[in-house]
């Protein structure tokens, strides 16, 4: 089914009559980011406050993806990162059951602990 999504309907409906369960569609790679903006915290010394602007581009429905966040120096080495879940980007428990509605934008909001080194870029992976 991952290999041919084309044929994934036609699969599901064999699984239905002989029983057997397709992996979940998964495709984090699909996870758009729309806007994002980095900023000092406005409550906290030495913490950086990291919103941004997400969107699942795949047509069905995913789950949510972790988020690695990524800081890069002037050389473009990394001088920080951090995998986060998707209750600490949220902000809120999320169920396991809950699943990313296609084209629907939804915010995230990360706090990190600023690195001593000067960052002059970040990147966001999903997982």
């Amino acid at each position: 089914a991952r290999r041919y999504p084309q044929w994934r309907g036609a699969i599901e409906s064999l699984c239905v009559q002989i029983g057997c369960v397709l992996p979940e569609r998964r495709d984090p790679a699909r996870i758009r980011v729309l806007s994002r903006d980095v900023r000092v915290h406005p409550r906290y010394e030495g913490v950086m406050q990291i919103k941004a602007t997400l969107t699942n581009a795949a047509p069905y429905r995913q789950p949510y993806p972790q988020v690695r966040f990524t800081l890069f120096n002037v050389n473009g080495q990394t001088i920080a990162t951090r995998v986060f879940q998707p209750p600490e980007y949220l902000g809120r428990a999320v169920a396991a059951s809950a699943r990313l509605r296609p084209n629907t934008p939804f915010q995230v909001e990360l706090d990190v602990l600023a690195p001593e080194e000067a960052a002059v870029s970040f990147e966001f992976q999903f997982l």
